[in-house]
């Protein structure tokens, strides 16, 4: 069954849904046109600004049929169709395509129908020409040029009136005002506060700190080319002469005795050294500064009077002087040299002045006569072989504040019979107390945390260490080098 169409338009209104009638004798579009054609005349009287609403997805190139063709059959047009290069001028050849330059711009190139041809309309900003031109209708380029006039006129003042430089101006002298006025105070300020500390009289205390001690540079050196007979037994360095140069008298074999000046505030470096035969030397109370080694292998001194100003006894400063018995360290000073007095055979008592803080590596080794020490209490270290081979060494005090025993710093003690181990002592180092044949007992405290290999080798047979019953390390430590180890006697 087909549908049935009635011509007659009764029946239009009796379906409840509403249906495009479809009219094929063309009444309907005459009669849209006639309605067409009153709007195109009502739009002549309208605004030329107000733009007509086109419909989402209009094309202009689908809707607007060829000149003399059917209006309702719609052209078809190929892909990529440039309607630019399709439509030749008015006038001209229709096969024939018109080629436009680079850059061609149809809006402003095509002028109104009608008007001048070599005028070029002048455009508003955004212009679109779907949105203007409904029909090709010959009298609307006279609304384009009255569009143009007003259009141009409200886009300049609406661009001069931004009004934001007022803001500038009230900006600008609030925040320059307050950093001025900041800055210049804090300024002033500045200066006072430095001259306060210049005030006090600190300049007159630092020149009377190096007044003593300190050498001046240009100070007056006896050097080797000013020793008139060096072949003599006796030599006297002039007055003068401020400081004894390095290595001036070293090998000397034949001089006995020296007598140096009054003026004399430094001797140098390895000045006497191995002067085998050198007995007697003064020492004047102006020396302030004695060089590293300066009375190595002297082998015969045997008396060396040290001034107090002397801070400082550099390394290995008086090693190799066999004969040396008598020598006292004097209380200014607050340091001591590696090796200062290693192999000084001679020397019986020694005693380190309170201010020195550790006792450097061999600094009493070798001394085979030393029978007695006294160790300061500020010293808190003693390192490797500090009393390594001192044979006679009998007893020896250690401070409270030793924190460490260095490696072999006892060895060879063999006349060693007690010693205070004191109650922070962390490290015995290796072999501290190795081949000590005659030590009985020491104490050890719980803070102990490390004892090196072979530290009580060849004195385990009289050893006997002890520690609180519940400390293991130690307790270990003497199964595994057979070392008797027992429990400290409570007091009484």
């Amino acid at each position: 069954e087909s549908p049935v169409i009635d011509f007659t338009g009764e029946e239009e209104e009796t379906p409840k849904i509403e249906s495009p009638v479809i009219d094929f004798t063309g009444e309907e579009e005459e009669k849209q046109e006639e309605k067409k054609e009153p709007a195109a005349s009502q739009n002549q009287n309208q605004n030329p600004n107000q733009q007509p609403q086109m419909p989402w997805g209009y094309n202009p190139w689908m809707q607007m049929p060829p000149q003399g063709g059917d209006p309702s059959q719609q052209p078809q047009m190929p892909w990529g169709y440039n309607p630019w290069m399709q439509m030749p001028p008015q006038g001209g050849d229709p096969n024939q395509q018109p080629q436009m330059p680079w850059g061609y711009n149809p809006w402003m190139q095509m002028p109104p129908q009608g008007s001048d041809p070599n005028q070029q309309p002048q455009m508003p900003w955004g212009y679109n020409p779907w949105m203007q031109q409904q029909q090709p209708v010959q009298p609307s380029p006279p609304p384009k040029q009255e569009e143009t006039t007003p259009v141009q006129a409200p886009p300049k003042p609406q661009e001069t009136p931004p009004v934001q430089e007022p803001p500038k101006p009230q900006e600008k002298p609030p925040v320059q005002e307050p950093p001025k006025p900041q800055e210049p105070a804090p300024v002033q300020e500045v200066p006072q506060p430095e001259e306060q500390p210049v005030a006090p009289s600190e300049p007159p205390k630092q020149p009377e700190k190096p007044s003593a001690p300190a050498v001046p540079e240009n100070a007056k050196v006896f050097t080797a080319n000013d020793i008139q007979n060096a072949s003599s037994s006796h030599i006297a360095v002039p007055e003068g002469y401020q400081v004894i140069g390095d290595a001036v008298f070293s090998g000397n074999t034949a001089v006995e005795s020296i007598n140096l000046p009054s003026t004399l505030m430094k001797i140098g470096e390895r000045a006497f050294e191995n002067c085998e035969k050198l007995m007697t030397i003064n020492i004047p109370d102006g020396v302030v500064e004695i060089g590293r080694s300066a009375f190595a292998g002297c082998k015969k001194i045997t008396k060396i009077d040290l001034p107090q100003g002397i801070t400082r006894i550099h390394q290995s400063t008086f090693s190799g002087c066999e004969k040396l018995t008598d020598f006292v360290i004097p209380s200014t000073v607050k340091g001591l040299g590696k090796h200062v007095f290693l192999n000084c055979e001679s020397l019986t008592e020694m005693t380190v002045p309170d201010g020195v803080d550790e006792l450097p590596e061999n600094v009493f080794s070798g001394c085979r006569s030393l029978v007695k020490v006294h160790v300061a209490d500020s010293v808190s270290n003693i390192r490797k072989n500090a009393f390594s081979w001192c044979e006679a060494l009998t007893t020896v005090n250690i401070p409270e504040a030793v924190t460490e025993i260095g490696d072999g710093a006892f060895t060879g003690c063999s006349s060693l019979r007690t010693v205070n181990i004191p109650q922070n002592l962390r490290t015995i180092g290796y072999g501290s107390f190795s081949k000590c044949g005659v030590l009985r007992s020491l104490i050890l405290p719980d803070t102990i945390e490390s004892i090196g290999e072979n530290a009580f080798n060849g004195s385990n047979k009289t050893l006997i260490v002890r520690c609180n019953h519940n400390n293991k390390y130690i307790k270990h430590y003497c199964r595994m080098n057979r070392v008797k180890c027992k429990d400290i006697e409570p007091e009484e």
